[in-house]
């Protein structure tokens, strides 16, 4: 499993997790600790509520507020050629359960 840190748009750090790739390219793991304000916490909340209660419905209008939060990772103990932030999406976090894609 991997450390990484995720960014916002801002490129200030909202959260350290440990994950691993899976042969799909899915990302998986665990929130090692955040900084999420309230508002965001509400969204991902929200998110995990519809799923669990199948409310299809209202996904897309919450996937695009998390993807506005412009949400990457960096990996601190790599070389510098690799310290470069690099996009992800589909960021899904259900309690300390996390999961993303990386953007190519």
């Amino acid at each position: 499993m991997t450390k990484l840190q995720l960014l916002d748009y801002s490129d200030s750090k909202v959260a350290e997790v440990i994950v691993k790739k899976n042969t799909s390219g899915l990302f998986t793991g665990y929130l090692l600790s955040n900084s999420f304000t309230d508002d965001q916490l509400k969204i991902f909340r929200a998110f995990e509520d519809n799923v669990n209660s199948n409310v299809l419905s209202n996904l897309d209008a919450l996937t695009q507020q998390i993807e506005a939060f412009g949400l990457k990772v960096i990996n601190p103990a790599s070389s510098i050629e690799e310290f470069k932030a690099k996009g992800i999406y589909d960021f899904q976090m259900f309690g300390s359960r996390v999961s993303f894609r990386m953007k190519t």
